[in-house]
């Protein structure tokens, strides 16, 4: 919300270079803080290839954003609440993941979603394998780029955020799997 104060995002979008940098963590920690927050908040499982977040729900077997979008189930079969936080996961699998995420559907449902939520969260693939965060950028207010400290090297991260081409919808990076031990102090407040 602070990345632009005047017209705050509603629909953030979580990527990284490479897989195991901690994108989707960071995800379900900014979707748990937005809901404690009092906001209503929606996230969606939008990687399709390796759905991480639907399988930290245990609902990797549910039907999701897949069955959605090709109209196989609707939205009560689909939209899960879990421990308060509402969850679309990824579904069944794919062979086209960026043809879903750029459909006019995919677009339709983030809209209804910006209607309904305070806050929709998408968690999407790394840019580096492959194009779907790229594609699915143009749903999103913002863009949050997770990197894990001391293992991503700064050349491909910079690539990475030149390939997506985020622009003006770029909040920030985050650094994801740190490790606070080894973190020097940056004066008496932090590290």
């Amino acid at each position: 919300q602070m990345a632009d104060v005047d017209d705050p995002a509603k629909v953030v979008l979580i990527t990284s270079s490479v897989p195991t940098e901690g994108k989707s963590t960071i995800a379900l920690s900014l979707a748990y803080s937005a809901m404690q927050a009092g906001l209503r908040t929606v996230v969606i499982d939008g990687d399709l290839r390796h759905p991480s977040m639907s399988k930290y729900f245990d609902v990797h077997a549910s039907p999701g954003l897949v069955d959605l979008l090709t109209g196989v189930k609707g939205a009560e079969q689909t939209i899960v609440n879990v421990g308060g936080l509402t969850v679309i996961p990824a579904g069944s699998k794919s062979q086209n993941p960026p043809d879903l995420l750029g459909s006019a559907r995919m677009k339709a449902l983030v809209e209804k979603l910006r209607e309904t939520y305070d806050y929709v969260i998408i968690d999407t693939p790394p840019v580096g394998p492959v194009i779907d965060a790229k594609v699915a950028m143009a749903l999103a207010d913002k863009v949050i780029f997770v990197v894990r400290w001391q293992v991503t090297p700064r050349e491909m991260v910079a690539q990475s955020i030149d390939g997506l081409g985020a622009g003006r919808k770029l909040a920030g990076i985050v650094l994801g799997v740190v490790d606070e031990s080894k973190i020097s102090r940056y004066g008496p407040y932090s590290h």
